[in-house]
């Protein structure tokens, strides 16, 4: 647009404000995720240098994996939301939330797990909430669903679009840690709408689940 006189300084704002492009990663395939990004602006144009989340020597063994499980758990009978299921399902009773992971993290202790990662859920068997999004990310992408993530500052869950409309799916909090040590497997945050999910975040307290709505216009 020849009167858009405003791009020098929204490039300038956009470097400045790396948060807003972080959002990128929410909306990209698994697969194209960055781990981190440096950008620079000479004036005339941009550079970007990034880093990605998974190799490809990471990418082609999570590949092989993931259609091996849905082979395994899924047949072509089901609906794709019994398929859906069936691998909510398997993630959740084949992994579990890495505790010393996310306190390690969050207190700024140096950790090497590959907790936050599809390869720690699916090799590991552990995972913090970005293991279990990219893991069930990569199944609804598998299934040639759209399909994005949902962050805040403190969690990330999927979400997917059926039947044309915007459901979330949050594994996290469908796993929950048990003072017992026992597995559960809940449906509580199983393709539910924006209205359920407000809903249940109220009723938690932990309200993790309030997301800038600016950003993920899928469900205004």
């Amino acid at each position: 647009d020849p009167a858009y006189f405003g791009c020098k300084q929204d490039i300038i704002n956009l470097i400045d404000e790396k948060d807003e492009i972080l959002y990128i990663n929410d909306f990209v395939h698994t697969f194209n995720m960055f781990d981190s990004i440096e950008m620079e602006f000479d004036g005339e144009k941009i550079t970007f240098n990034t880093e990605k989340n998974y190799t490809f020597e990471e990418i082609k063994i999570l590949e092989s994996e993931i259609k091996r499980i849905v082979d395994e758990v899924t047949n072509d009978s089901m609906s794709i939301e019994e398929k859906i299921k069936f691998l909510h399902n398997y993630i959740i009773l084949n992994v579990e939330y890495d505790e010393k992971y996310a306190f390690d993290i969050k207190h700024g202790f140096e950790n090497n797990s590959l907790s936050y990662k599809a390869n720690g859920a699916l090799f590991d068997k552990k995972a913090v909430c970005s293991g279990y999004t990219d893991i069930m990310s990569l199944f609804l992408s598998y299934l040639n669903l759209t399909n994005i993530k949902v962050s805040t500052n403190t969690h990330v869950w999927n979400a997917v679009y059926l039947d044309g409309k915007w459901y979330h799916l949050d594994l996290t909090w469908d796993d929950p840690i048990t003072t017992s040590g026992r597995n559960v497997l809940l449906h509580d945050y199983f393709l539910i709408n924006d209205n359920d999910l407000t809903k249940l975040d109220i009723a938690s307290t932990k309200r993790e689940h309030i997301y800038n709505r600016d950003i993920y216009l899928e469900f205004n």
